[in-house]
């Protein structure tokens, strides 16, 4: 009984969703929890669905139907789906990616986030600190409280790069339903909630996603492809001289861009005469890792957020003071910070 957990358990749920329902409680000690409880039947109703779609995913590869880049592997995305999809009804994975989350974050005081109370929590019971904030989603009442909303934006799309670039580890779904904001810093602290779904990068794709957006930060093709390798998207055998010239082209004619992008001088009169290959005959060199679906779904999701919050929100751009500090840590040394200062002064 809840009774016996906590001196005091609120029936009515705080809140409600597919899986579960929250309530609100408080300890012996007096400390506030939000619990969140598990529907029936879950698992029954995932193993029964999920194989349907395992059957798709066969059928999906054996035509080769899809998108190029996303052709041919659709059972390993499927796989890593699954994994996700599995972990999100166990709330002690849930648990682990929350706790896992707060150590990342918590000397930061621009962000904060729910820990876990362990000794309340099995695999359909999750016992969290109740941490109250202001829905994302409600302008009115973040500019009632004078929250500072650019800076909300510019410290979400931050708080993903750390999650990419430096720790390995992300939530994959920050929609507004998973953000709230409180006063526990100047202009608005930042609150992230709900880690069922979490995926896991490699240092190596960390690695490669820092240096995909240094490389459309500085404007450069050859690196851009590189970090592209790194990260697996580029098949074996791939003609990456081609690759090289679509991605340039795409710089120079603003297909891909960001406010922070740095042109290194004007192209020569070859460069402009010279035939670069259609996005067409590339795409066929491109394939899509699992882990970066899940990437691109949360940059996606932040597009979304960050553009409520401020109308000129671009990620690259709100990240990119940052991005110099990942790199030092990374091991890049004097020559990389003397590189970014004489890009800087160019562009200036």
């Amino acid at each position: 009984p809840a009774s016996d957990l906590s001196a005091d358990f609120d029936p009515q749920p705080l809140a409600a969703a597919s899986l579960g329902q929250v309530h609100r409680a408080k300890t012996k000690d007096g400390v506030e929890m939000a619990i969140k409880i598990q529907r029936d039947n879950l698992k029954e109703m995932y193993d029964l669905d999920l194989a349907q779609f395992d059957k798709i995913a066969v059928t999906l590869d054996k035509f080769k139907i899809g998108v190029e880049g996303a052709s041919g592997v659709w059972v390993d995305m499927f796989e890593d789906a699954k994994v996700i999809l599995y972990r999100e009804i166990d709330y002690r994975a849930e648990a682990e990616n929350t706790q896992r989350w707060y150590d990342n974050f918590k000397d930061l005081k621009w962000t904060t986030s729910p820990k876990v109370i362990n000794e309340f929590t099995t695999s359909k019971v999750l016992a969290l600190t109740f941490v109250k904030g202001t829905k994302i989603s409600d302008l009115k009442a973040l500019e009632a409280q004078n929250f500072d909303r650019t800076l909300l934006a510019k410290n979400l799309a931050q708080a993903y790069l750390l999650a990419f670039c430096k720790y390995g580890f992300f939530n994959t779904d920050p929609h507004p339903g998973n953000l709230a904001v409180d006063d526990g810093y100047p202009g608005g602290r930042l609150i992230f909630y709900d880690f069922g779904q979490a995926c896991e990068l490699s240092d190596k794709q960390a690695d490669g996603i820092l240096q995909v957006i240094q490389s459309i930060v500085d404007f450069e093709a050859e690196a851009c492809v590189k970090a592209m390798k790194n990260l697996g998207c580029l098949k074996e055998g791939s003609d990456f001289k081609k690759v090289e010239a679509v991605v340039q082209n795409n710089f120079e004619t603003g297909k891909v861009k960001s406010k922070r992008s740095k042109r290194k001088r004007a192209l020569t009169e070859e460069e402009k005469n010279q035939k670069t290959p259609k996005q067409t005959e590339v795409m066929k060199y491109f394939q899509l890792p699992p882990a970066l679906a899940f990437v691109a779904r949360a940059i996606t999701q932040m597009e979304g957020v960050g553009v409520m919050l401020d109308e000129d929100y671009e990620f690259i751009d709100f990240v990119a003071d940052k991005v110099p500090e990942l790199q030092v840590e990374r091991g890049a040394g004097i020559s990389y910070i003397a590189g970014q200062l004489f890009k800087n002064w160019i562009r200036s």
